[in-house]
């Protein structure tokens, strides 16, 4: 049910407005981020004022003094839709919303707690609402379903046929968790090919971690790598993410979120991180002592420096560090949910529970996707913040009600340039996060759970189960949902009011 709260809309507003970049109240047209932060300090830095640091850069409202927007506009198609060259909108140079260039900062579209309440409640981190829709790779819109009849007169099919990727903003809430999740399990199925290849030619292993299947590997009586029952996730043996799990992006394409900040700033932003840059002109990243040396300007704006190594640092720390959603209320009906919700087979995909064996998330820079383990610059005990429970295996229980798999989602939720293959969805938090999938397309839960069972999808025989069960038992699944919230105040010790 929907609960009216006359304050919402107000308290989270000053929730939002409680961190003061700067207490000047004097007009601004330098740049908007006050401190930017060398990967060489970051030793020197409690974890505190590090987190503080992250706020600092996912919540600053970028201008062009911090080298926001991209430098002169391309000459040819293919240059005006690259990063660096695109155009803004109506000739203004400076938004384009197709194709990015779409915000000036990461709370614009990470800012809704809660839109189980009336007005919505915001928070630092949440979601983002259909107006925050990403539009990516976009060349042209049309109101015809086959691209053949962009110039006809003819009659339409009703649909808005878009060449480009729609994707809208989840929240960052829990993200040390996933990550750690992430890591764990790649470094098992990393462990699990080492064994293989010591069996030698003919020999084959399951690659199962935390109780997730990602199917078979063998070697062939040639010893060569045979990857072709390997599934939900990268299965190409010549590729650096071979058997590495990427929690981050609807597509699961991002091993970390600082893997995922290095494009969401140049894509959002037009601001390319110091690390990108170097890694685009010499083939690898750039040491840490190097940091603040970088003096490349990449899209020709005229503003060297935009992200530090430090700064994405920090911000990955932020990430990290930021509330997990809870679990509400538990209740009858909610308990019974639970087990409907695993005896038709939900749970297959959206696993209730991951547990990992240690606590202790370590971040690293650069990053190794096939190690985890390697180059970390700082390791945080994540009991502590944001807090996850231990278990028995001296690790944490994330309860993320996902495998972290990628999946067939069926032909009706194909992208209009790609497939139909996306990770699957993270329920906890699933209570206040409305609309549903990868684009938003579902404004209920019952939508979503029927919209994405269609014939063709991995998740087809678990939907129809669904569809079998009494109105009660239905009701008993949503129960369970009900109970799945967002945190109540995100990043509350870091604002000035707390």
């Amino acid at each position: 049910m929907i609960k009216l709260k006359s304050g919402a809309l107000a308290m989270g507003l000053l929730a939002l407005s409680a961190f003061n970049v700067s207490n000047a109240a004097e007009i601004n047209n330098g740049r908007a981020l006050a401190t930017h932060t060398n990967q060489n300090e970051i030793k020197d830095l409690s974890l505190t004022e590090l987190r503080k640091r992250g706020l600092l850069v996912f919540t600053t409202p970028f201008n062009t003094a911090d080298g926001f927007g991209d430098g002169p506009i391309g000459e040819t198609p293919a240059e005006r839709s690259t990063i660096g060259g695109r155009p803004g909108l109506q000739g203004n140079n400076t938004f384009s919303r197709v194709n990015g260039l779409d915000a000036q900062s990461c709370l614009e579209c990470h800012a809704v707690l809660s839109r189980n309440t009336i007005p919505m409640t915001f928070g630092i981190g949440g979601t983002g609402g259909i107006n925050d829709t990403v539009i990516a790779g976009a060349t042209f819109v049309n109101a015809n379903h086959d691209a053949d009849q962009i110039n006809s007169d003819g009659p339409t099919t009703g649909k808005n046929n878009i060449n480009g990727r729609a994707i809208n903003p989840p929240f960052v809430f829990g993200s040390g968790g996933v990550e750690l999740v992430g890591n764990e399990m790649t470094a098992d199925l990393q462990a699990k090919l080492v064994r293989l290849q010591a069996r030698g030619p003919g020999s084959s292993i399951a690659l199962t971690t935390k109780g997730i299947s990602f199917g078979e590997l063998r070697l062939t009586e040639t010893g060569e790598l045979d990857a072709s029952d390997v599934t939900g996730i990268d299965n190409d043996v010549e590729s650096e993410t071979f058997l590495v799990v990427q929690p981050f992006g609807r597509k699961g394409n991002n091993i970390t979120t600082r893997r995922f900040n290095q494009d969401a700033t140049r894509f959002h932003f037009g601001m390319t991180p110091d690390e990108v840059l170097y890694e685009q002109q010499n083939g690898f990243f750039p040491d840490p002592s190097l940091d603040g040396q970088i003096s490349i300007d990449g899209d020709n704006d005229g503003v060297i420096n935009e992200f530090l190594i430090g700064d994405l640092s920090v911000l990955n720390i932020f990430s990290a560090t930021l509330d997990k959603p809870r679990e509400n209320g538990r209740t009858d009906a909610s308990r019974r949910g639970l087990q409907k919700f695993k005896d038709v087979g939900c749970a297959d995909c959206h696993t209730p529970v991951l547990k990992t064996t240690t606590k202790t998330i370590g971040l690293r820079y650069p990053e190794v996707p096939q190690n985890p383990s390697e180059n970390v610059y700082l390791s945080i005990d994540l009991t502590e913040k944001p807090g996850f429970r231990s278990n028995r295996e001296g690790g944490i229980n994330v309860r993320l009600f996902a495998d972290l798999k990628i999946h067939n989602m069926g032909p009706e939720l194909a992208e209009a340039n790609g497939d139909a293959n996306f990770t699957t969805a993270r329920l906890w938090g699933v209570a206040d996060t409305a609309p549903y999938l990868h684009d938003g397309r579902a404004l209920t839960i019952e939508e979503a759970i029927f919209m994405h069972g269609q014939e063709g999808s991995d998740a087809e025989e678990a939907v129809t189960s669904f569809g079998e069960l009494s109105e009660a038992e239905q009701s008993d699944v949503y129960a369970l949902f009900s109970t799945l919230k967002t945190p109540r105040k995100p990043a509350r010790d870091l604002l000035n009011n707390r």
